[in-house]
């Protein structure tokens, strides 16, 4: 059971630091009325105008704070008005105005204000002088009555000369006789009272170059005298504003309508000496204006707003003098901030709080208000795109760079209309739901996003509060209903990692629920983290801040009556401090350790005025709630902490969720040049001809010359931009080796052969016996008319030789050709219902589709599985398996493969791809389709490349377009080298892709996923491949026979010539030496010498005969 723990203390008071600290001043104004109070020491401005409307807002400065208060009113104000007259009375305390310029026209009402029961009432004056504008006034006691006393102005037709007095006791105007030097009808001058009579001092109309006049009115005589020294030289003022001090009259600045220029001097009047001149008092340039107003507290005078002649513009900034030591200084520079407004929102987007829409009593708003924090400045965004209708109550939600927004209350009533803002473009885009489920429209709903999933749970709806939680997909522009809950409005959620944390919230107009639940939008579970019982500190229009696992609340307000000063600390029990004043329904968020919260709605005293709203702005530093460990004020989203505060992320880093300790680098490739980043999302890719090698870089490098650098580069490469496609395809069949073996045989075996000649020839015991290999033995005998003879010769074993190398050559080649360039390869593209009767069913082996995101912002995988947010969508292929794979390769390349095993692809084939990580965008995108051909050992391959134009990156729900045409091919060969009837696929285009979504950096705060849609059409006609035997085995067989035949008788006849012409040079040298033996044997009878050594000479000779004859025969 949870317990309640209450401090009521006013040591546990906490303070609010307002911004500025003299807290919000009123709106630059000129024309407006400036009032004292000397014994409350304050004074207050009323109405005015600005270039664009009137006012009718009362405020209140303190001198002893030195702040600004809007004083509300319970009953109805007084329309809008500038240059209208009033005072405070020193006897009633109240405030008094009269007259001035509206929308409709000048006005001669007189209305009171009450400082004690906040409220005007219009009186009802006696003698009422007409409408008017821009006259001078002036209040004074004479004679115990209190006076107010009017001159001039603006009537419908011209300038009014009276002056007119009201007795504030009796309510009874008095205009005064026109006796004496009568002034001119004047507009825009001024009168003082001092002893009795009333000064003034102006501009005759129409009348130029004259010096300043000063007429006196005695309200004894009642007669005017004009005072005016005839050596004045100065020029009159108008739109001045004027003072008595020490028998001094104080004219400051105004504006000279003869020069038309403003006057930067405080010129002063001796009121005791008669036709004394105008002097200058003191010149203050800054100063320099007209249509202010001011208010003198003895010599101290403060001067507020007015139109600045110095700066050409409208200001509220609040001066002071002192009229003693002339000592000047500015108070509050100008301040510009928005109009109040309560149930708007306000978002962090790095340093700055973006504030929009909203509600007050006079209008909603639908205007972009930032407030820079670094400089504590407010802008005006200059928005533009489809601003979403003036709203309040709406729910906002800022991620990165962007603000989400939905539904609320527009002048129509309820909305469910859904926007995203891009703050680095001020520029407004509508998300338009693709279909009619779309939740009710609501108020006070609670919207988170995780671009592009944006999720919006509870509100109240027409029919009463609402429990469902919403997901809108940005990718497809649609809604899904993912859960029902508790019914609840007006609570608060924050999205940490996968959980929806859904703090308090209300189930009827003060029902509160005293816990926070917490949906995971993985399990689609919802669970319970804190419970309490003490539901009754719960109040609408609270601020709700989640801790961990405590929730502080401040403000808000109980049956729409009452306000709350009590800040809550819920956690094991809750814990109560007090602030000094109330708030409730403002338009707060949390940065650094601190809540800064601006407007909401009012007060009258304790009690809440629900219709109107404020323009404070403060902050709470949590470190002065979290005491004794009641809480831990974690560091908010782009911040992180250090030993004794939290620090904004230095640029190149950023830092998610709240409690970090440190900031994160931006990836390489990407850079981030502002402070506080609090998402990866704003870590964005280099621009293109540019580079960031390294992390956590807070600019790109220009890449260099004669590289390429597309968005998102890690480096400069030296590869091209533009659009390419590449192909592989099965090629024409063909033996590219056969030549090269064929030589490389000839070679081997004629050297092998040479080796055996040259050993024949050289070596004598083979040469000996080659005779015995002669395979022309009855080729010897060719004589005519003589026997033939079978016998074997060396001639015929040489030859035989030959042959064989030749037969061997011959064999060899034959079986070469056979077993390499035995294929002719027919192809031929027939119908494919032809091709289907000759194949059961196409498939292909292995199928492969790849899709490359270049230059990817973000993680793409874990250890090659695919991250979750990368979605792969298959239809009309089937395999026996089909895996993905992701990963990011050393150069960003975000590779995603489908691979399909003995894969069929069907009509209407389609691959749709998705990845919607945080930061998934691609300076590039290339798909390729691979598969196995029908052709054995071949595939069949098709690349397209698509690139952005320039300097943009592919990113957006808009995907792009693939197509490729997927022809069935079979194939078919009477060679056993190849099975027979295989089929695969051959991949072609005749479509170029188109180019899906683009964004330029400054455009992709809202934009998110980039998308691939591939599509794979079946061609009408298939592939059909035939490889034909040239030759059989019978016919390679008759061919080598029929050649061995013939080798064999053309060697033989080259063997017989040879043989011839051998016989024949042989006979020849026979013959020869037949001759020289007949010669000597002649000699040697003719000499009939027939001695011993004679002898011996014939019988050697006939030796060498017979051996001769030995020899030729052998041969």
């Amino acid at each position: 059971m949870l317990f309640s723990f209450h401090l009521l203390l006013v040591s546990a008071q906490v303070n609010f630091n307002y911004i500025p600290s003299s807290k919000t001043p009123p709106s630059p104004r000129a024309g407006h009325l400036q009032c004292k109070s000397l014994s409350s020491n304050f004074f207050v401005v009323f109405g005015g105008c600005s270039s664009e409307m009137f006012y009718n807002d009362l405020w209140l400065y303190s001198l002893n704070t030195a702040t600004w208060t809007e004083i509300n009113s319970a009953l109805s104000n007084p329309c809008p008005r500038s240059y209208l007259s009033g005072f405070i009375s020193m006897i009633t305390e109240k405030l008094y105005i009269f007259g001035g310029d509206t929308e409709l026209g000048p006005q001669n009402d007189f209305w009171e204000f009450d400082f004690i029961n906040y409220r005007w009432i219009l009186l009802t004056t006696i003698d009422t002088p007409s409408i008017r504008f821009g006259h001078a006034y002036t209040s004074f006691l004479k004679d115990k009555i209190e006076y107010f006393a009017i001159f001039g102005g603006k009537q419908i037709n011209e300038p009014d000369n009276s002056l007119i007095l009201l007795n504030i006791k009796t309510l009874k105007w008095e205009k005064k006789p026109n006796i004496g030097d009568v002034p001119p009808g004047n507009m825009f001058g001024t009168i003082v009272y001092h002893k009795g009579c009333i000064y003034f001092t102006g501009k005759t109309p129409e009348i130029n170059n004259e010096a300043i006049k000063t007429f006196r009115y005695d309200l004894d005589k009642e007669i005017w005298i004009d005072v005016s020294s005839p050596l004045e030289s100065l020029h009159p003022r108008v739109f001045a504003s004027g003072i008595v001090y020490n028998n001094y009259f104080y004219l400051f600045f105004g504006y000279d309508q003869t020069d038309y220029v403003g006057f930067d001097s405080i010129i002063r009047l001796d009121l005791n000496s008669f036709n004394s001149l105008w002097e200058i008092f003191i010149v203050i340039p800054e100063f320099q204006k007209d249509s202010f107003s001011l208010s003198a507290f003895s010599e101290n005078v403060y001067l507020f707003g007015g139109y600045s002649s110095y700066e050409l513009s409208i200001d509220n900034k609040l001066a002071f003098l002192n009229l003693k030591t002339k000592n000047h200084s500015m108070l509050s520079d100008n301040y510009i901030s928005p109009d109040g407004r309560y149930s708007g929102t306000m978002s962090v987007i790095n340093t700055n709080f973006y504030l929009f829409g909203g509600k007050s009593s006079k209008q909603l708003f639908n205007d972009m208000w930032i407030f820079h924090s670094d400089l504590l400045y407010w802008e005006s965004a200059n928005i533009a795109g489809e601003i979403p209708s003036a709203r309040y109550k709406h729910s906002a939600y800022a991620e990165g760079d962007a603000i989400v927004l939905w539904g609320g209350i527009d002048s129509q009533g309820f909305k469910n209309d859904l926007y995203i803002f891009n703050a680095l473009t001020n520029y407004w885009s509508q998300l338009i739901p693709s279909s009619s489920v779309i939740p009710r429209p609501a108020k006070g709903a609670c919207i988170v996003s995780r671009i592009p999933k944006i999720y919006i749970y509870g509100g109240v709806t027409s029919s009463g509060y609402s429990g469902e939680l919403w997901e809108f997909d940005m990718g497809n522009l649609s809604y899904k209903l993912i859960s029902k809950s508790i019914k609840r409005a007006y609570h608060t959620c924050e999205l940490i990692e996968d959980n929806i944390y859904v703090i308090f919230g209300f189930q009827s107009t003060d029902d509160a629920f005293g816990y926070v639940d917490v949906f995971n939008l993985t399990s689609k579970i919802w669970t319970r983290i804190l419970n309490t019982i003490d539901y009754f500190n719960i109040v609408s229009g609270s601020i709700q801040v989640l801790l961990g696992d405590t929730v502080v609340t401040i403000g808000g307000r109980l049956w729409q009556i009452t306000g709350f000063y009590d800040v809550n600390i819920f956690k094991n029990s809750s814990y109560l401090l007090h602030i000094p004043q109330f708030v409730y329904s403002s338009n707060y968020v949390y940065y650094k350790s601190s809540i800064y919260s601006f407007g909401g709605g009012s007060s009258l005293g304790n009690f809440v005025i629900s219709s109107l709203a404020n323009s404070q702005f403060f902050s709470i530093d949590l470190n002065d709630i979290c005491i004794d460990n009641l809480c831990i004020p974690l560091c908010s989203s782009g911040t992180y902490q250090t030993e004794s505060s939290c620090q904004e992320c230095s640029p190149g880093y950023y830092s998610e969720g709240k409690g970090n300790k440190k900031c994160l680098p931006c990836p390489i490739g990407t850079y981030n040049q502002n402070y506080g980043a609090s998402s990866s999302r704003q870590c964005y890719p280099c621009p293109q001809n540019s580079f960031s090698s390294n992390p956590g870089s807070a600019k790109c490098y220009d890449c260099s010359y004669g590289s390429s650098c597309p968005a998102g580069s890690t480096g400069p490469f030296a590869k091209s931009l533009t659009q390419s496609t590449y192909s592989i395809q099965p090629p024409i069949y063909s033996t590219k080796n056969f030549e090269k073996i064929t030589l490389v045989y000839q070679v081997i075996v004629g050297f092998i052969s040479l080796g055996v000649f040259v050993s024949v020839l050289s070596i004598a015991k083979i040469k000996k016996y080659i005779y015995m290999i002669d395979f022309y033995k009855d080729y010897h005998n060719y004589t005519v008319n003589e026997p033939m003879m079978i016998k074997k010769t060396f001639y015929g074993g040489f030859y035989s030789l030959i042959l064989i190398s030749l037969v061997v050559i011959v064999i060899g080649i034959s079986i070469i050709q056979y077993d390499q360039n035995n294929i002719i390869e027919n192809k031929s593209f027939v119908s494919l219902l032809v091709l289907e009767a000759k194949a059961v069913r196409f498939s292909s082996s292995l199928f492969y589709i790849s899709t490359s995101f270049n230059d990817y912002g973000d993680a793409c995988s874990y250890k090659k599985i695919c991250s979750s947010s990368i979605i792969i969508e298959i239809y009309n292929i089937k395999g026996s398996s089909i895996t993905y794979s992701c990963e990011l390769s050393p150069v960003k390349s975000c590779i995603i493969i489908i691979k399909c095993s003995d894969c069929t692809i069907s009509a209407g084939a389609e691959v749709r791809i998705s990845a919607s990580e945080r930061l998934s965008y691609a300076s590039s995108i290339e798909v390729n389709i691979t598969s196995d051909s029908s052709i054995p050992d071949s595939i069949s391959s098709l690349a397209y490349s698509l690139n952005p134009l320039p300097n943009y990156v592919f990113i957006g729900s808009k995907p792009s377009e693939f197509y490729f045409t997927i022809s069935p091919s079979l194939f078919t060969s009477e060679s056993s080298k190849w099975e027979s009837e295989l089929t695969g696929y051959h991949i072609s285009s005749e479509i170029p892709p188109n180019s899906g979504s683009q964004f330029l950096n400054i455009e992709l705060p809202i934009a998110s996923e980039i998308k691939v849609q591939i599509y794979l059409e079946i061609n009408s006609s298939g592939l059909l491949t035939k490889r034909i035997l040239k030759q059989t085995w019978i016919n390679l067989v008759s061919g080598i026979l029929g050649s061995i035949f013939g080798m064999q008788g053309a060697v033989g006849v080259v063997m017989m010539l040879n043989e011839e012409y051998s016989k024949y040079f042989s006979k020849k040298k026979l013959n020869k030496n037949n001759i020289i033996s007949i010669s000597k044997k002649r000699k040697m009878l003719a000499l009939n010498v027939f001695d011993e050594d004679t002898c011996k000479n014939i019988e050697m000779n006939s030796s060498d005969t017979r051996l001769l004859k030995n020899k030729y025969f052998l041969g």
